[in-house]
């Protein structure tokens, strides 16, 4: 979205320093934080925190001669 952290930030009412921890991975938000940053950026909580490819491999099934792993 070509914004700062700074600008996200203060969007969802949070310091900068704690979006940074956020956004590393060092920290992770409260519910209330998790809802308004998913609601900023337009997804689902469970978008913005697990990777599609997380979703997408868990509900994938096997190509045929492919085992699960």
């Amino acid at each position: 979205m070509g914004l700062s952290q700074r600008q996200v930030a203060e969007a969802v009412g949070i310091s900068q320093s704690s979006y940074a921890m956020i956004e590393g991975g060092h920290r992770h938000p409260r519910k209330e934080v998790e809802k308004k940053l998913a609601d900023f950026f337009g997804v689902t909580v469970d978008e913005l925190f697990f990777s599609q490819d997380y979703h997408g491999a868990r509900l994938e099934e096997p190509e045929e001669g492919e085992e699960n792993e």
